[in-house]
């Protein structure tokens, strides 16, 4: 009952709102069984701008300290105009179903890929019960203004494609009025390390589990060191970072603890 519940309200949706491509905004084919959010050559320009799965260095593969990265797309924040930087855009600003579920299920591959990847014997077996997925919790104010909570919904698609919870486990302590953006790299540090904390009534599902940061898009990756710290302190044994996004030169990670 529930997917044709579904499934109707799709087929509403496309009625009242026909669907357009993302990157270009031409209309898209309605009433799709499996909707995409790009035309065929957007999809081509959103495929060629990815970077598929990066690390820190080869040399952190043991360490499980320094989380392992995983990204769609490199982000290019000179090139607005681009379909990438369409994309990552239109998620902070609009609760699109069929983008969110094309999304999380592109990072949840990527993210199997990742942890299938790492050496022999390393994390040898690893399961959806070892698994939680988690994000930064956006600002209240501006998830109500915006109609969304774009990490949230990234990771509630990604956390059902892999099986896995999707935990609240951070949460924003504050009032801060400061937006990242407007920050260099050292200023985001210290305003992450304000603003997150562990959870503490969830922190212990952190614990021997492989914890799944998924976010839209890291560009000095201050929010999900910060994040990692937190998740180690609370016994995770590894932590992976999933975004739609990575600028060219995210800051580099070393120990989070």
């Amino acid at each position: 009952m529930k997917k044709r519940t579904g499934r109707a309200s799709d087929i509403l949706r496309d009625l009242l709102f026909p669907p357009k491509c993302v990157g270009c905004g031409q209309l898209m084919q309605p009433f799709s069984p499996d909707p995409d959010f790009l035309c065929p050559l957007c999809r081509t320009a959103f495929l060629t701008a990815g970077t598929g799965v990066r690390s820190a260095s080869p040399a952190s593969e043991n360490d499980p300290d320094v989380p392992l990265r995983v990204s769609l797309i490199e982000y290019r924040p000179d090139e607005p105009d681009g379909v990438p930087q369409r994309v990552v855009y239109y998620i902070k600003h609009h609760n699109d179903s069929r983008v969110f579920d094309r999304l999380g299920r592109a990072l949840a591959q990527a993210v199997r890929a990742r942890l299938h990847g790492l050496q022999p014997g390393l994390q040898p077996g690893l399961q959806p019960a070892d698994l939680i997925c988690a994000y930064p919790p956006r600002r209240a104010v501006t998830a109500r203004r915006e109609g969304v909570d774009q990490a949230k919904a990234l990771c509630r698609r990604t956390a059902d494609c892999l099986g896995a919870p999707c935990v609240p486990l951070f949460r924003r302590v504050g009032h801060s009025r400061t937006e990242q953006k407007q920050l260099d790299a050292a200023g985001r540090e210290a305003h992450a390390a304000d603003v997150y904390r562990l959870d503490p009534k969830r922190a212990a599902s952190a614990a021997g589990k492989t914890v799944i940061l998924v976010d839209d898009l890291c560009t000095t990756g201050a929010t999900l060191k910060r994040l990692t710290g937190l998740a180690l302190s609370a016994g995770a044994v590894r932590v992976v970072w999933a975004t739609v996004g990575q600028t060219a030169n995210p800051l580099d990670s070393t120990r989070c603890l």
